[in-house]
């Protein structure tokens, strides 16, 4: 989703300013009175070729632990050229990621300056985030949920897949975690998934 200030407000200075600003934004508030943790992504949209290419190669399937990670966010995203006090503080930076916890306090935020995709570099600061968020660490979760896709993908692969595999596999992975209330085995395995490891899952990037 874009990002829509709050209003103008009056920054703090120093390291507080950004968090003032930032932490104002309606999208990480409205997060924040859920309990979810944020992900702002600033951008800068003069040479949309080059932006274009380097989130292709962040979001990629060299990144699939990145991608888990970003489901359990709720994405915000903003050019920098829309909103003064981001670009005032992030120009020479960008692209930046800033990362919220789940009460929409700023708790760390990482520049890709040269838009370097440095996938492991964006992960350290979601892990910060999401520390007390879940029952399960966020690298747990991703190391989860990847495995769950895979052999759901590889049970939908395999001719001899059925619905009965894919509920026993889904039944399965509920019991080793020792988690009940699997209310509802038609939703998609992402879905599943987040139920299983007690995250609630956004959006896929991107939307």
């Amino acid at each position: 989703m874009r990002a829509t200030p709050a209003g103008s407000g009056q920054a703090r200075t120093g390291d507080g300013e950004a968090a003032s600003h930032f932490e104002s934004f309606i999208e990480i508030k409205e997060a924040a009175k859920k309990g979810h943790v944020s992900l702002l992504y600033i951008y800068d949209n003069t040479d949309s070729d080059k932006l274009r290419k380097f989130e292709e190669r962040l979001l990629t399937y060299r990144s699939e632990a990145l991608m888990s990670a970003f489901r359990v966010f709720s994405l915000v995203k903003l050019d920098a050229a829309e909103d003064p006090k981001a670009k005032s503080l992030y120009e020479k930076q960008l692209p930046v990621f800033i990362a919220f916890d789940g009460k929409g306090k700023l708790i760390a935020e990482k520049s890709l300056k040269g838009y370097k995709a440095n996938a492991k570099s964006v992960m350290s600061i979601l892990v910060k985030a999401a520390k007390g968020h879940a029952k399960m660490s966020l690298p747990t979760f991703v190391k989860k949920y990847r495995s769950f896709i895979n052999k759901y993908d590889q049970l939908l692969r395999n001719e001899k897949g059925s619905a009965d595999k894919i509920a026993r596999l889904e039944h399965d992975d509920v019991e080793r975690l020792g988690t009940e209330g699997l209310d509802d085995l038609g939703d998609e395995p992402a879905e599943i998934v987040g139920k299983i490891c007690g995250v609630r899952l956004e959006a896929d990037v991107g939307a």
